[in-house]
């Protein structure tokens, strides 16, 4: 068990059962937009590209990974609830993905 593994614990246990829930689901939102952060974060433009090219690319990385996290869902569609996932997840990701202030740049994938 990492420090915060271990701290979030200790702070779990002395919650009310309501907001223990509310813990829960932030947990699992946070352990969703890491997955999706890193994904994000490995899409990069050409480096004289405009900034709306990257947004383009990391839009459509953001599509392919809640295509692929709903594979078990027969049902899913982005008409039916996607799109507001995939809305979240921009409006979620950090100042530096938005920015592009993350790193180097390389050609899209």
């Amino acid at each position: 068990m990492t420090d915060n593994e271990c701290f979030l614990a200790v702070i779990a246990e002395g919650l009310s059962p309501r907001a223990k829930k509310l813990f829960s689901t932030a947990k699992a939102r946070h352990g969703r937009y890491e997955a999706l952060l890193k994904i994000a974060k490995r899409v990069n433009a050409p480096k004289r590209a405009r900034p709306a090219r990257l947004e383009a690319a990391r839009i459509k990385a953001i599509i392919d990974f809640e295509l692929q996290s709903n594979k078990d869902n027969e049902n899913w569609t982005f008409r039916k609830g996607g799109l507001a996932q995939v809305d979240g997840a921009l409006l979620a990701r950090p100042a530096s993905l938005a920015s592009g202030a993350d790193g180097p740049s390389q050609a899209a994938g």
